[in-house]
């Protein structure tokens, strides 16, 4: 008998530890399973990005007519969430909601927006909490409670989203509390090779700002008309009102417009011009510009003063970009100067120039700390610079993130979600923008302050194909590592294209699939085989060959032949 109890105590020992493991490993775990949001998802709804916490109760109610918005403390009726709530519910729900006359008393179901300081989110940082809210949802009354003016912004948004996921306006009874991990979550506006519309940029910003992306780093060059320098500008630029205008709009959205220029390198839209041409690193190409000569200097400055003059925000980008040719100029002397010193001592003092005059006119300073900057002169720079290239494994060097964590720098996570091709396989950067923004190195390592989300337009892709990616890496900075990469996937389809639309996976995998059997299709002709067929059919023979390559900025830039796509037609 005592053997039997012995045993029976034993095997209920046993079993309350295995109760206690589970029930640790559900707390430890809490965030990653997210038991109310699988609840959410099963019944049809979906958020981008995800809420931080969710208390879901029983029941679910309908919203409809009947409704209507009280503004409390620190709302006003031309506030912008109050404004994006009524006209987003009427144009597409077909709801007419009206505002309640202040000190009125509510009849009936009421939407209450307010401002209260320290109401969510109070474990997060200044900067974190301002973007906080509380959203709770019950059958008679819906409250949506922001930390500061962007925090109740973020709450309506998020209110939407429930909406819009839902045809029969079913809401659930549930609490929601929210900030963000990352403070800046930008996004890639490229034109380089196309220039978007006014409407159609006003229109991405209020998409932007349904998936609480903050920032939108804006690639102009030639899109910009440069009033001392108007031979610069494209026909049809944008003027500096034009600019101002979208600044405006982006802002009253709580996102800020980063301008991103060009310099030293990628900077062939002004040194293709004549009255440039001697400002040119290497004379035989157009691509860099001259660090060491005043007068390329002269020219900077007054691109930065017109940029600066256009945009209204704080962050200024120098896109030290593939600074190849770094140190190859004869004429110049910085060839005989990076003898001496080395090529990272070059791209060290223009950064320094560069990042001092703009810090000297209140701005902060992003650039991307990558080849030929050496890991050993970092500490050269500022530690008021900002790299936003962090994170990129194929430029990360040994000991670079613990460098820049030492001399205080901060960083911005890099995460391109589109390189080549006009259509990439965008479902494997979700799975990229996953890792990298959720787990990589400068999390562990570095003080991060946002992610950059990086979609070139070199191929010549369209804008509209980055949404998801441009979702996704927003939505990783502000949950990280929520939710997995097919489940952010399919809750994008749903919120971006509707409910009616199915098998939106499919078409993207077929897209990819498509453009890389079409690009993998053709012959590839090396320059003297080309030559010789243009020559026959009497184009000119000149093919200026390639320099650099964006894989291998550690080789000293050597110019290589073009290989030109060709597709030899089958016989009659």
């Amino acid at each position: 008998m005592k053997n039997i109890n012995l045993f029976a105590i034993i095997m209920l020992v046993v079993l309350l530890l295995m109760v206690g493991s589970i029930f640790s490993t559900n707390i430890i775990f809490s965030k990653s399973i997210n038991r109310p949001i699988d609840s959410l998802r099963n019944s049809g709804y979906a958020l981008l990005p995800l809420p931080q916490k969710i208390e879901i109760q029983e029941g679910s109610f309908k919203f409809g007519k009947d409704w209507k918005v009280k503004l409390l403390s620190g709302v006003t009726d031309d506030h912008i969430a109050a404004k994006t709530l009524l006209k987003r519910v009427k144009e597409e729900l077909g709801i007419s909601l009206s505002i309640l006359k202040s000190g009125s008393f509510p009849e009936g179901k009421v939407i209450q927006l307010e401002i209260r300081p320290g109401s969510a989110a109070q474990e997060k940082k200044e900067t974190l909490a301002r973007q906080g809210y509380i959203l709770e949802l019950e059958s008679d009354e819906i409250s949506i409670c922001g930390n500061d003016n962007p925090g109740l912004f973020y709450g309506v948004q998020t209110l939407l989203q429930l909406l819009s996921a839902k045809q029969n306006l079913t809401l659930p009874v549930c609490k929601i509390e929210d900030a963000p991990d990352l403070e800046l979550r930008i996004m890639h506006w490229c034109e380089k090779h196309h220039q978007n519309r006014m409407k159609t940029l006003k229109r991405y910003i209020d998409q932007a700002a349904e998936y609480k992306i903050n920032g939108i780093g804006w690639q102009l060059e030639d899109k910009f008309v440069y009033e001392r320098h108007p031979v610069i500008g494209a026909p049809g630029a944008f003027t500096k009102e034009q600019v101002r205008e979208i600044d405006r709009y982006a802002r009253e959205r709580y996102i800020e417009l980063i301008p991103l220029v060009d310099c030293p390198a990628h900077i062939a839209y002004v040194l293709k011009h004549p009255e440039f041409a001697h400002l040119r690193e290497d004379v035989k190409n157009n691509y860099m510009i001259c660090p060491n000569r005043e007068e390329s200097w002269d020219l900077l400055y007054d691109m930065f003063d017109e940029i600066m003059e256009a945009f209204s925000g704080k962050y200024f980008h120098v896109s030290t970009d593939e600074c190849y040719f770094l140190g190859t100029g004869i004429e110049c002397g910085c060839a005989e100067k990076a003898k001496k010193w080395g090529r990272s001592q070059i791209f060290v003092d223009f950064m320094n120039k560069a990042a001092q005059y703009l810090e000297d006119r209140g701005k902060e300073v992003m650039f991307w700390g990558e080849s030929p900057l050496s890991v050993s002169d970092i500490t050269k720079l500022p530690s008021t610079v900002i790299d936003a290239v962090a994170g990129d494994e194929s430029l990360e060097r040994k000991g670079e993130l613990e460098t820049e964590k030492n001399h205080g720098m901060r960083v911005l996570i890099y995460n391109p979600i589109h390189g080549g091709g006009i259509f990439a396989d965008y479902i494997q950067r979700v799975h990229n923008a996953y890792k990298s923004i959720s787990f990589s190195s400068p999390r562990k390592i570095n003080d991060v302050l946002g992610t950059f989300i990086a979609g070139w337009d070199d191929a010549g892709p369209h804008d509209e194909a980055f949404w998801l990616g441009w979702t996704a890496g927003g939505s990783y900075a502000w949950n990280s590592g929520n939710p997995e990469p097919d489940q952010m996937i399919d809750a994008f389809m749903k919120l971006f294209y509707g409910g009616d639309a199915v098998n939106m996976l499919e078409v993207y995998q077929l897209m990819a699939d498509g453009v890389k059997y079409w690009t993998e299709s053709w012959n590839r002709i090396q320059e003297k085989r080309v030559t010789w067929e243009l020559s026959m059919q009497g184009y000119p023979t000149t093919l200026k060959p390639i320099y650099g390559y964006w894989a291998k900025p550690y080789k000293f830039p050597i110019p290589r032949p073009r290989r030109v796509a060709s597709l030899e037609l089958p016989n009659l």
